[in-house]
């Protein structure tokens, strides 16, 4: 269970936002869509999360290495809005924090790109 947007319950967290992952969307498909961060400091892990928009629980991928900066969700439905986070343990004192939440729509079936324009 998450206690806010950017700390997962059984971590110490400190909000120091100038180090929190910066998101972006790279493609979307009508079942998937990739996403890359970039982070100034340096990272044990990270873990992405995704949900359905109106959906109060996050989905948890595994936790993934502190060099990983590009993430793939797999399995979701067409023409349907999604949220989004990165959460990251700091390598220098352990604390967790997230990024800021993004959101996206899937593609309708047969069509993909940044913008669902190519089919």
């Amino acid at each position: 269970m998450l206690v806010s947007d950017h700390c997962l319950s059984s971590f110490t967290c400190h909000f120091v936002s100038e180090d929190f992952p910066i998101t972006e969307v790279v493609q979307v498909w009508s079942y998937s869509f990739t996403i890359a961060w970039t982070v100034e400091i340096g990272t044990d892990w990270f873990m992405v999360q995704h949900r359905e928009i109106g959906i109060e629980e996050w989905n948890n991928a595994t936790q993934i290495s502190g060099n990983q900066y590009l993430y793939v969700f797999l399995g979701l439905q067409n023409q349907t809005e999604y949220e989004y986070r990165v959460i990251m343990q700091r390598s220098e004192d352990g604390s967790v924090a997230g990024s800021d939440v993004g959101s996206i729509t899937t593609c309708a079936v047969g069509f993909g790109s940044p913008n669902c324009s190519v089919g």
